[in-house]
């Protein structure tokens, strides 16, 4: 059954496939290291997860045997003395196992289709064969099974079953392949042409590869603007995991938008090429170095072969070039990890890896997201690991960050992976684009296990067919003549030769062609130099040849050549006399005729000399000239390639801005002639009625193009564009267009360095405009001057309702200026005034302005204005006398305990405040227990931020028996409160034990440790508020202790465990992380909730 994979092969048990035990040979070349050594000692050292008693049982079976040249001489030799076979090169050893290889799936899988608004189930085969031409052939894997032969799996592939069931389709070459545990649409070639035509499609990105994943979270991309991730990738030498090496470890920055990324790959497209035509290079001197190694091997192995010095100094010379090469990349690699700064350590050089995420939908529990996963370069893990690394995780891949334990939803997953079929003339296609969507899934991969390792090539070398053949000791005979000549030469040739059966003769012509050369080159001396003795050539030719025979360690024999000295009869002192005179020849005397021939001669060559000067001259001007030409050739090509992307893309925006509703092209970069090109698509359009340009890179020219568009256009009541370069002059054109009418309602300017100018441009728009109803204008340059004009036309507008100014530079003096226009004005009813240095005396104008003014105030946001106690005073008389303020926020100021106290006494007769912010206030216990007392039976406040307030064990007591019966707060923050692990942790114990209202409690960074942990986990044991879904205890310094106390709370209250559970930042290791998984499976298991908890 060691065989090709057959139907028999397999049985078919509760939907699992299994291949029935069969024997297989593991058979490995000898390597070098190992010659010389038994086979027992080598088989313990290289293999060692069976023992000696094993190994020699094998052995006594014939289960492990040596085979190859002198190996069954050997064996008996051995055998006949108790011992085990000694290795020797061009030997190979044979491991007979019973193999069982593991199960995979089998039976049905379910495909959802939906037909008449019902989902319905089908059974389909373990795989199906969902295209075929006379090139390629495609499968619909399913996860669970590998492509090909791996690790402990060898018939129990897509590759075997599919030899076994449809041996009709013949040998299938894959072209790309799927990880186990991932299922997709998987392609073969029916011959090598078209394998190789798909590779070469997939390196140029003509044919590209999409993934369907299911990730943790909202995903932050839209469909219409996807993410792309640029970050390199290297593995971890520690944990063999692949890790993302962002920008402070030398690598690429986080992900960034499409508009970003597209920008990016157009502006880097040439390095990304470079790396890509590099890697290629890489992959081609690797194929031709294992096949050079493999006719190396084959060579080593040729019995035939003779040995001598040479082939020691070869072999040695190549195993220090090997050296050194290893050598030079370790220093290389250490000088760039060097280099790179940041790099951490057991990180080797890491590799450039680029994929594009789009959102596709999201759950409707809003815990998972769908996402397109386009990856535009193949690293391992590439998929996962940026996922993980922008914070969504695969759902279920607990290797990177999975902590889903919940049903994937199907029918979801299908809609999105439909795939169909056409056989056009030009070959086989797939439509849509996304039909070969395949869902990522998690799942460690199996460890290599002892059969594989037997089977790889462990050559300290590092390639296949490593390791050194065994010396022959033969010499040559001390008759050497012709023929055993040619046997040298072919020696000699043989190292740069193939092996084969006509190495011999090829070496014999090579050699005889050799000798012809050298016997013409002697002929034409003689010709030149006719007194020379002739003796001379035989006797260099003798002494050559001696020296080659000693060189080669033979013995020379003179005689067998016939040509010394002495047979000739010519003494050592004639031949040196006769060197002298073929060193000085006499001169010959030359007729006249013949010198002028002789000279014409001359001046012809000459010529010829100075034609080819001229030639070479030429040669080398134009070589230089296409070198200085080549690159700007070349840029002006990737120039037109990046143009015709552009617009491919910008096309793509204009058709989104025409044929939809919202049209959200964020941080898309497009710059003013992006801008310019696609904002026509504005004019006369009757179904776009918000467009977010928000970080789009648009200034005064792009600005002045949207304002005509706007002329034309009558429905469009939302326009975004925050953080962009409108400047004053682009604010003035915004001003005059919209004064001129339109349905404009909202506008938001935030960020785009618009100062006075700007802002008086905009107040004269104010004056007559009477569709705008919200304009934020945060993030800018205004001073006084700017302000002063907008309160001015703040007088007379009666249509705007929200008006954001936030971080300018607005000072008490502007809040006196706005404070005067807000009495006059009876339509604002939101104002964001943060960040503007406003102090006490610009929070008590405004303040007062506010209370006698006669229109209503809903939302007041004076956040970091250095406001104190006094300031606080001036805020809780106004909340005394208003009955329509229900979002008051005044966080990362200094009110301190008198502030609160005066905040407190306004409080107890308010009811219909909704959301108080006083984090960032420096209130204390005092103020705290009074903020707490000025609560008690309020029914309208659904949001409390008491954050980053030293309110300590004491506030955090008063606020939980505040909120354990009373009140109906759903978000509650105490963050950063020094609550503690004693009587503070308590209190919040009791708080979740008998609220029954909260949806969000932030306990972050108050000390909680184990204790703190283990009180918390008493009251999570026995509360019922099943409305809680977001516990975040980051930064407690909680250990394992404290996270087995949570998980048995967790397990003990299936029902009402957070749907949420933040625990980053802590120092739990696996031991807690293990305990705090298994109480998730049995909250998903007994209680059917869906649970997510951070580390």
């Amino acid at each position: 059954m060691g065989g090709e994979p057959k139907p028999e092969d397999y049985v078919i048990i509760d939907s699992l496939r299994f291949v029935r035990p069969y024997y297989f040979d593991y058979v490995c070349t000898v390597r070098s290291r190992w010659s010389g050594q038994s086979i027992l000692d080598v088989f313990i050292k290289e293999f060692p997860d069976r023992g000696r008693e094993y190994y020699a049982q094998a052995l006594a079976q014939g289960r492990l045997r040596v085979e190859g040249r002198g190996a069954a001489a050997a064996a008996a030799a051995a055998a006949a003395a108790g011992a085990a076979p000694v290795l020797q090169e061009c030997q190979r050893t044979v491991h007979v196992v019973h193999r069982h290889e593991p199960p995979v799936p089998a039976g049905p899988i379910l495909q959802w289709v939906e037909q008449q608004q019902q989902q319905q189930q089908q059974h389909v085969k373990v795989f199906t064969v969902v295209g075929e031409t006379p090139d390629l052939v495609a499968v619909n894997k399913p996860a669970g099974i590998p492509v090909h032969m791996t690790g402990p799996y060898r018939k129990n592939t897509v590759l075997g079953i599919l030899s076994a069931e449809r041996p009709d389709l013949g040998e299938l070459l894959p072209v790309h392949r799927l990880d186990r545990p991932v299922s997709g649409l998987l392609l073969f070639a029916r011959h090598a042409a078209a394998a190789e035509d798909i590779r070469r499609r997939i390196e140029d990105q003509s044919l590209v590869k999409v993934y369907v994943a299911r990730v943790l979270g909202t995903f932050p991309a839209t469909p219409e603007a996807p993410l792309v991730v640029d970050v390199p990738l290297a593995e971890d030498l520690l944990t063999k995991h692949v890790r993302a090496v962002p920008a402070e470890m030398g690598g690429a920055p986080r992900g960034e938008s499409a508009a970003a990324g597209e920008c990016s790959m157009l502006g880097g497209k040439e390095a990304l090429d470079i790396n890509q035509q590099e890697e290629r290079q890489q992959k081609q001197q690797e194929r031709q170095q294992q096949q050079k190694q493999k006719q190396q091997e084959e060579q080593r192995c040729d019995p035939r072969q003779p040995t001598g010095l040479e082939r020691k100094t070869f072999r040695k010379q190549r195993q220090a070039a090997a050296v050194a090469k290893r050598e030079r990349r370790e220093a290389a690699a250490a000088a760039a990890a060097s280099a790179a700064g940041g790099m951490a350590a057991g990180l080797p050089m890491s590799r450039p890896a680029v994929t594009e995420f789009r959102l596709l939908e999201v759950a409707p529990d809003g815990k998972t997201s769908l996402v397109e996963c386009r990856p535009r370069t193949g690293r391992s893990h590439q998929i996962r690991v940026h996922l993980q690394y922008l914070g969504h995780p695969i759902a279920n891949d607990v290797q990177y960050g999975g902590t889903y334990r919940g049903p994937i939803p199907t029918a979801q997953l299908a809609k999105h992976m439909g795939v169909s079929w056409d056989v056009p003339e030009h070959g086989l296609t797939m439509f849509p684009p996304s039909a070969s969507a395949a869902l990522e899934a998690c799942g460690e991969h199996p460890g290599a296990s002892e059969e594989q390792r037997e089977h790889a090539f462990l050559g300290e070398e590092g390639h296949a067919g490593g390791g050194e053949a065994s010396q022959q000791q033969g010499t040559l005979s001390s008759g050497a003549t012709g023929s055993q000549a040619v046997q040298q030469a072919a020696h000699r040739q043989r190292r740069l030769l193939p092996a084969g059966p006509g190495l011999l003769d090829l070496a014999r012509s090579r050699h005889v062609c050799h000798a012809k050369k050298k016997k013409k080159r002697v002929v034409r001396e003689e010709e030149e130099q006719p007194v020379v003795i002739v003796q001379q050539p035989a006797a260099e030719e003798e002494a050559e040849q001696q020296q080659e025979a000693e060189a080669e360690g033979a013995v020379y024999d003179a005689e067998a050549h016939g040509t010394t000295a002495e047979a000739d009869g010519t003494s050592q002192q004639q031949l040196a006399q006769q060197q002298v005179v073929r060193a000085v020849p006499p001169t010959p005397q030359v007729p006249v005729e013949e010198a002028e021939s002789f000279n014409d001669v001359w001046k012809i060559g000459l010529g010829g000399i100075a034609a080819l000067a001229g030639v070479a001259a030429l040669a080398f001007l134009g070589h230089r000239l296409f070198k200085s030409q080549a690159p700007k050739v070349q840029e002006a090509i990737e120039k037109q390639q990046a143009s015709r992307e552009s617009v491919q893309r910008l096309q793509k925006f204009i058709s989104q801005i025409r044929n939809s509703t919202t049209a959200d092209l964020s941080s898309e970069r497009l710059g003013d002639e992006g801008f310019a090109y696609i904002i026509d698509a504005l004019s006369f359009n009757d179904r776009c009625v918000a467009a977010d340009f928000s970080k789009v890179g648009v200034g005064v020219p792009g600005i002045q193009q949207l304002c005509t568009a706007l002329g034309s256009n009558t429905v469009l009541e939302t326009l975004l564009l925050e953080t962009n370069n409108a400047g004053d002059e682009g604010a003035a054109l915004l001003a005059q267009t919209l004064a001129g009418g339109t349905r404009i309602k909202h506008l938001n300017l935030t960020g785009n360095n618009i100062g006075d100018v700007g802002a008086k441009a905009l107040a004269e728009m104010l004056k007559v405009n009477t569709t705008l109803e919200e304009l934020q204008l945060n993030g800018n340059v205004i001073d006084y001057d700017g302000i002063t004009a907008i309160a001015e036309a703040l007088t007379t507008n009666t249509s705007l309702k929200v008006l954001g100014i936030s971080d300018n530079y607005i000072g008490a003096l502007g809040a006196g200026v706005l404070g005067a226009a807000l009495r006059q004005n009876e339509s604002l009813q939101e104002l964001t005034i943060k960040g503007n240095e406003l102090g006490d005396e610009g929070v008590k104008v405004l303040c007062e302005a506010l209370k006698e003014r006669k229109g209503e105030i809903k939302a007041l946001d004076m956040g970091n204005n250095t406001i104190t106690a006094v300031g606080a005073a001036a805020l809780a008389d106004l909340l005394r006398g208003n009955n329509s303020l229900t979002d008051v926020n005044i966080n990362m100021n200094d009110v301190g305990d008198d502030g609160a106290f005066q905040l407190a006494a306004s409080l107890k007769d308010n009811r219909t405040l909704k959301t108080l912010d006083v984090g960032g206030n420096n209130i204390g216990p005092d103020g705290g227990k009074a903020l707490a007392a000025a609560l008690r039976g309020n029914e309208s406040l659904q949001t409390l931020e008491l954050g980053y307030n030293p309110i300590g064990p004491e506030g955090a007591k008063a606020f939980s028996d505040l909120l354990k019966y009373d009140m109906k707060v759903e978000t509650l923050k105490l963050g950063w409160c020094k609550i503690g692990a004693g009587e503070g942790a308590k209190a919040v114990a009791d708080l979740i034990m008998f609220n029954t209202t909260l949806r969000t409690l932030d306990l972050r960074g108050n000390g909680f440790g184990n204790d703190g942990a283990i009180y918390v986990s008493r009251g999570m044991k026995e509360h019922t508020n099943e409305q809680l879904r977001d516990l975040d205890m980051g930064y407690n310094e909680i250990k394992d202790e404290g996270a087995c106390a949570l998980a048995q709370a967790l397990k003990a209250n299936p029902s009402g465990a957070p749907k949420d559970l933040k625990l980053n930042s802590n120092y739990i290791t696996k031991f807690g992380q293990v305990a705090l998984t298994e109480a998730l499976d049995m909250v998903y298991d007994m209680a059917r909730k869906q649970m997510v908890i951070h580390f």
